[in-house]
């Protein structure tokens, strides 16, 4: 649900983020984010605690990559190479490969 709801705001942002990078310091590009990084960080921290997501890998690394991929998606999808209305199916299939416990099934993401 994360994604399907972040989805649409990194996508609609993203020229207004490549914008901030070339004007704004770091720390307050980081700022800006801190809201939406501290719910990622939850849901990674309450799939970590029940056993459902990873947890051989360093939680601020997961957390880094739920938004590393959100920004690639939308810089793929302002490319022309990937439809923005799959983006979310193609965001959460990878994002779930990624989080998931080793050893445990991927689950389907939710069309």
């Amino acid at each position: 649900r994360l994604v399907g709801a972040s989805w649409q705001i990194v996508h609609q942002l993203h020229s207004v983020l490549l914008a901030a990078h070339r004007e704004l310091p770091p720390e307050r590009i980081r700022a800006v984010h801190d809201q939406a990084l501290h719910r990622v960080q939850a849901i990674v921290d309450r799939g970590r605690r029940s056993g459902v997501f990873r947890d051989d890998l360093p939680e601020r690394w997961l957390v880094t990559t739920v938004f590393s991929l959100m920004h690639a998606a939308a810089e793929d999808t302002a490319a022309g190479r990937l439809d923005a209305g799959d983006a979310p199916r193609v965001i959460s299939a990878t994002l779930l490969a990624a989080l998931t416990a080793p050893g445990t099934a991927v689950p389907t993401p939710a069309p």
